[in-house]
């Protein structure tokens, strides 16, 4: 079961219909019994009972004053043996922290059947055992709410604003069947002003050479990564980026840059330096 209507009643649509995704189309799933759909009534699906495949629960009025919830399990993995899987764990989880905003960044996941495109991406973070961002799963990734990650399907999250104190993140990916991976193994870093990084400290710790430059500028930073790097002309305009993670040192291109003068914003863990390079 990949997906469910709900009736409305009122409308003399009485049955709520479920359907199984197949190759690109929905085909309608024929029940003994269809469940109905009941007066100012909703319905929601979820792995229940933890086996695999979606369940469904139908609320609603069946008469004045008298309500009624209803639990459908499906059985379908139990006679198929096909359940979903959930997809693997993302990789390569990164926290960057400039002042009181944190930059959590991750490699894709993937999944047996979910487009890598579709896959969806949940955050948790946790400020002094104290949750920040909850991810409404288990430790063991379970879904406790079905429905998209809280990242949505960037491999970026952003929050600005952090109190001063220690972080723990971890992230898990959610497949279009709304199950949940492990989770990342976590990430700790401090934000805050005990990590507040002084003018002078940035400033010193990115240099840039040779400037004036002819094509290949190497960008080197004495204390952290290299996070990313954005070049921007006199007017603005973004003209060259590079947004991969690199220890220490960077080497760009900027043969297809006209001879002028740029800004270059370097990034790393302690903040952002922007200099002046002249291209010759």
């Amino acid at each position: 079961m990949d997906l469910m209507t709900y009736g409305d009643p009122v409308d003399k649509l009485a049955d709520t219909k479920f359907f199984l995704g197949t190759k690109g189309k929905f085909d309608p799933i024929t029940l003994y019994e269809m469940p109905r759909s009941y007066q100012e009534g909703s319905a929601a699906m979820g792995d229940i009972d933890g086996d695999g495949d979606l369940d469904a629960v139908i609320a609603g009025d069946v008469a004045v004053f008298q309500s009624r919830v209803l639990v459908y399990k499906n059985n379908a993995v139990e006679g198929w043996t096909v359940k979903n899987i959930p997809p693997s764990a993302p990789t390569g989880l990164k926290a960057v922290v400039s002042n009181n905003k944190v930059t959590i960044s991750w490699n894709a996941a993937t999944d047996d059947l979910s487009p890598v495109n579709s896959l969806t991406y949940n955050v948790m973070l946790v400020r002094n055992d104290t949750v920040v961002v909850s991810p409404n799963s288990t430790a063991g990734g379970r879904r406790q709410i079905y429905q998209a990650g809280n990242a949505g399907h960037g491999l970026k999250y952003s929050l600005q604003g952090l109190k001063a104190g220690d972080y723990t993140v971890a992230v898990q990916a959610v497949d279009n069947g709304y199950a949940g991976s492990a989770f990342t193994t976590p990430v700790e870093f401090a934000a805050g002003e005990n990590i507040m990084a002084t003018e002078a400290d940035l400033e010193s710790s990115v240099q840039l050479f040779p400037n004036p430059v002819e094509n290949k500028l190497k960008i080197v930073s004495a204390l952290d990564d290299v996070v990313d790097v954005h070049i921007y002309d006199l007017v603005g305009n973004l003209v060259l980026t590079s947004t991969e993670i690199y220890a220490g040192s960077i080497t760009m291109d900027l043969t297809s840059l006209d001879a002028w003068v740029y800004i270059v914003g370097v990034t790393t863990n302690m903040g952002t330096v922007f200099r002046r390079v002249f291209k010759g």
